[in-house]
């Protein structure tokens, strides 16, 4: 499942370099953009008294060992969503949208589509990658 950073200040996240062991741990946080989309791998990896880290394929091109944490992190503050939210919403506010135009409710009309223009940007911003 390919998940979508819709944070605009991106999202900050832990990467494993090297180290199986707490002790020679190698990490370096890294940034994913607004708009980067990833894939969760395959690989996992358990570190005593660190956790879990994960490999994302980051937007088909760059492969990461991430710390589980920080992606959890930000699906919690809606940093990170799936791609399929970010489809059912825009039907759902096209349709909600259509809806107030035939009832021609102008004033909560110009609230939805302002909503309706961030998520179709961010689309757009995912696609032109």
């Amino acid at each position: 499942m390919y998940h979508i950073i819709s944070a605009t200040e991106g999202l900050l996240i832990r990467c494993l370099y090297y180290g199986s062991k707490k002790e020679n741990l190698v990490t370096r946080d890294q940034y994913l953009n607004y708009g980067d989309w990833f894939e969760i791998g395959k690989r996992f990896k358990y570190i005593k008294e660190v956790g879990w880290f994960i490999t994302i394929i980051v937007n088909d091109r760059k492969e990461l060992f991430v710390h589980l944490h920080s992606i959890e992190q930000g699906i919690e503050a809606r940093s990170v969503l799936p791609f399929v939210e970010l489809h059912i919403e825009i039907s759902i506010l096209k349709f909600q949208l259509d809806r107030l135009l035939m009832k021609r409710e102008k004033e909560h009309f110009f609230e939805l589509a302002g909503r309706y223009k961030g998520v179709q940007q961010l689309l757009n911003v995912v696609n032109s990658k």
